[in-house]
């Protein structure tokens, strides 16, 4: 307890460390969705603005991962090494450690990605039905805590906190570019890349963010391309279920469409039971959070070589 009510006062001290630290930790996720918020606000009910959707997908999951491994690197590091120190005095193990601060950590991260979410989700959804917002922000939510726990996890071993940055970056980015299905869909990834893709954390994020997205009440019907081009008339020529893939503009009759072109890797693939399931994606990506939760607690309860330690005891 002692630990813990030290972490609390140190975050909400009103020195300059306590006022960065209680900013970071409540402020900047909601900031920069507020940022993102001003180039998607004008979202409109087209076919061209699909792409448009898919890139607020991306830059949503890139904003919770990478900014929870910012605000790890700027936060975490002080602890980290006090840490090192005050085990060497045999005050704490890891275990209490890694316990106190993300009973700190936890809360707050919860509190800010929700705030950050209720900033977006009026883009995609309506406010009216907490039900799907709650889901849109648990999954956000679930993203930052494993990249969190992520480069704590590298951060145990590695002492220069910008390497350690630069490589759960690295990680994060190979996650979304492979899994998301954003930057590449799914169904033209090969083989080996696509079992890959069941190994992290990403694909199933994704997935439901996109099937919240894309299967809204307001993209069930056949849309306009956009405000000159019209493929919502079944008499027009310029309607997708006449000319397919050879029309330029009406490609996609509606969001189901989009995303079957996106995922189903074969013509007989129902994949809004497979890889786009509901409670399939949102099941695995909290375990997967919380797996890297344990996975820590495992880390820090092994112990650890002399070297290791030495090196941070000498900052």
């Amino acid at each position: 307890m002692v630990a813990y009510r030290r972490l609390l006062v140190a975050t909400f001290s009103i020195r300059k460390a306590g006022l960065k630290q209680l900013f970071l930790r409540l402020f900047f996720v909601p900031l920069y969705f507020l940022f993102l918020w001003i180039f998607y606000h004008d979202i409109k009910n087209h076919q061209h603005t699909f792409i448009t959707r898919s890139g607020l997908i991306l830059n949503t999951l890139a904003a919770v991962n990478f900014l929870g491994i910012v605000n790890t690197i700027l936060i975490f590091p002080a602890y980290r090494t006090r840490y090192y120190q005050e085990s060497q005095e045999g005050l704490y193990g890891g275990i209490l450690f890694l316990i106190t601060y993300n009973l700190v950590s936890i809360p707050f991260s919860f509190c800010s990605v929700v705030g950050a979410s209720a900033i977006l989700y009026p883009l995609i959804g309506s406010i009216e039905e907490p039900i799907n917002f709650l889901y849109f922000a648990l999954i956000l939510w679930a993203c930052y805590i494993f990249t969190e726990q992520q480069t704590m996890a590298i951060l145990m071993i590695v002492k220069d906190y910008l390497g350690g940055a630069v490589l759960s970056i690295y990680i994060s980015c190979v996650c979304l570019t492979l899994s998301s299905g954003i930057l590449r869909s799914i169904k033209g990834l090969q083989d080996w890349l696509y079992y890959l893709t069941y190994a992290t954390q990403t694909r199933y994020a994704a997935a439901l963010l996109n099937r919240q997205i894309f299967l809204v009440k307001d993209l069930y019907d056949p849309l306009p391309f956009d405000g000159e081009h019209n493929c919502t008339n079944m008499n027009l020529i310029e309607t997708s279920n006449f000319n397919g893939l050879s029309n330029a503009y009406c490609r996609y009759s509606n969001g189901q469409s989009f995303l079957t072109e996106r995922y189903a890797r074969d013509s007989t693939d129902v994949v809004f039971n497979g890889i786009l399931d509901f409670e399939l994606n949102i099941g695995i990506t909290f375990a997967f959070a919380l797996g890297m939760i344990v996975f820590n607690m495992f880390l820090y309860l092994i112990p650890i070589p002399a070297f290791i330690k030495a090196k941070f005891r000498e900052e």
